[in-house]
């Protein structure tokens, strides 16, 4: 039996995410959703269906941490960047509400495909871009899957591929 070939997950330089991050507008409460979603996923590495399940009561400011789950019982509490913590803040000042996190411009609780389409990058670009740049950084295999939320470590391991490729600056992919 041949085994199946995977791709390997498209992402993106740590400093590409930077500067996609400083370009967004944040005039709006709908600009400062958009910046605090991209925000939260590089932060998290989260999925796009756990972005959505997010409620305000998930976010502890306090400790600067997040609870993440997808309808399942694993559920797993990550830190927030400053970033991350301080565009959720300016997006719930902004937009005061309880209930769901990300509420669309009609204040229902948003869905997947409205997150793909408010944000400049697929989330799960941005998703591989974290994982990468943690691995890249020196983050062992199993706390990357921690964060990830992998059931199994050979899903992350997929992501030591790209590391090489993180190493490579964007000139020498030409």
């Amino acid at each position: 039996m041949k085994r199946r070939r995977t791709a390997l997950p498209q992402w993106t330089h740590q400093h590409e995410v930077t500067a996609v991050l400083d370009a967004m507008p944040h005039r709006t409460p709908l600009d400062l959703r958009n910046r605090a979603m991209l925000e939260v996923l590089y932060s998290t590495a989260c999925q796009t269906g756990e972005l959505c399940q997010l409620d305000t009561t998930d976010v502890d400011a306090a400790h600067g941490g997040i609870t993440l789950s997808r309808g399942n019982p694993r559920q797993r509490t990550l830190p927030l960047t400053q970033h991350a913590g301080a565009a959720i803040r300016d997006y719930l000042i902004a937009q005061p509400h309880s209930g769901p996190l990300w509420l669309t411009y009609d204040l229902h609780r948003i869905t997947e495909r409205s997150i793909r389409r408010a944000l400049p990058c697929t989330p799960r670009r941005v998703r591989a871009s974290t994982l990468t740049a943690l691995l890249t950084a020196g983050c062992d295999l199993r706390s990357a899957q921690a964060v990830a939320g992998h059931a199994c470590i050979d899903t992350t391991a997929r992501y030591e591929q790209l590391i090489i490729l993180a190493r490579l600056t964007p000139d020498q992919f030409k």
